[in-house]
């Protein structure tokens, strides 16, 4: 028996959140069933679009809120500015727990004023996903006395730093995304990356194990430079009757 409507548009709505990491059979079978426009067994390319739109502003989505929340978070590092409305308390509270949990992380002691530059090296990296010197020259850039301490203080202003870099990344995903959904290319590099057999066809079947794989949009950036001129098979499947 299939999805009722709701539990379908439920289902389809959990496959696009999911889909970067991979989908449940459940919702695999309910993203085909939303897709398959024509139920003629095969995604053709208009099929294909209309499911690249649906990824991409959910993505997109996921991107805004994260920016929104990064600027949020900017602002309560901060603190409140002269000439700005006062943030709200539980903001304020909120940074100073943010920052505490850095300090933390980075091996300082919530009673202690200063970080060992030794300590910094050691957890930084890990912490932050940077290369060692990476975080030199976060510390050379922040730390009054980069040779010996990290203050408190200072680690709040890197810290700010970084939520404003992180803001900056998401910023440039989104127009990337953009870029994306305007470039014709990006369904053919869709039906390509679902074409498991190489056959120029996307099937039921390839459909499903793609989607219960994962597909992440950003694959869309991995096309070669200099490829050939050459359609891929992909490109060849059929258009919409």
């Amino acid at each position: 028996m299939g999805l009722g409507s709701s539990a379908q548009k439920a289902a389809v709505e959990a496959g696009l959140n999911h889909l970067a990491v991979g989908v449940s059979k459940e919702e695999a079978e309910a993203l085909w069933k939303h897709y398959d426009k024509n139920k003629d067994g095969e995604l053709n390319r208009s099929e294909a679009q209309a499911m690249l739109a649906d990824i991409i502003e959910k993505t997109k989505a996921g991107q805004q809120e994260e920016k929104k929340k990064l600027a949020e978070q900017v602002k309560a590092l901060q603190g409140n500015q002269r000439g700005q409305p006062k943030l709200p308390q539980e903001a304020l509270d909120g940074a100073d727990e943010r920052l505490n949990v850095f300090w933390k992380d980075l091996g300082g002691w919530s009673d202690k004023p200063n970080l060992n530059k030794m300590l910094f090296n050691k957890n930084a990296p890990k912490l932050l996903g940077l290369s060692a010197s990476e975080c030199n020259e976060l510390l050379q850039k922040y730390a009054s006395e980069p040779m010996t301490w990290l203050k408190k203080g200072e680690a709040r202003r890197m810290l700010t730093a970084l939520a404003v870099k992180a803001g900056e990344e998401a910023e440039a995903r989104i127009a990337k995304l953009d870029e994306a959904l305007k470039d014709e290319s990006s369904v053919d590099k869709l039906l390509d990356a679902f074409d498991v057999t190489r056959d120029g066809k996307v099937s039921k079947a390839e459909f499903i194990q793609k989607v219960m794989e994962g597909y992440d949009v950003k694959e869309l950036a991995k096309a070669e430079e200099g490829a050939s001129s050459d359609e891929p098979p992909s490109k060849k499947a059929k258009t919409e009757e």
